[in-house]
């Protein structure tokens, strides 16, 4: 019997797209490209949150701090796109 696969990638995923994220809105270079990346990785930190508590995943603390980077990109965001 195979062993059971995990979804750790999704927490991974989430995290390294808010700070690709955060990076594209605090250098005001892209903000435009970086308001869908942090949408993405809200996405993907969410899948990785659910997957953790449904047990599929065994990083349960990386898809939370995920999710808190890609909201701080997305008021970032809108604080870029006011000025």
């Amino acid at each position: 019997m195979p062993a059971p696969t995990t979804h750790n990638w999704a927490g991974v995923v989430g995290l390294c797209l808010g700070i690709l994220a955060l990076l594209l809105d605090v250098t005001m270079v892209l903000a435009r490209v970086g308001i869908w990346v942090s949408y993405v990785a809200a996405f993907m930190s969410g899948f990785g949150m659910s997957e953790a508590r449904v047990g599929t995943a065994t990083n349960r603390t990386l898809p939370i701090v995920a999710m808190l980077l890609s909201a701080t990109a997305l008021a970032v965001t809108i604080v870029v796109q006011s000025v």
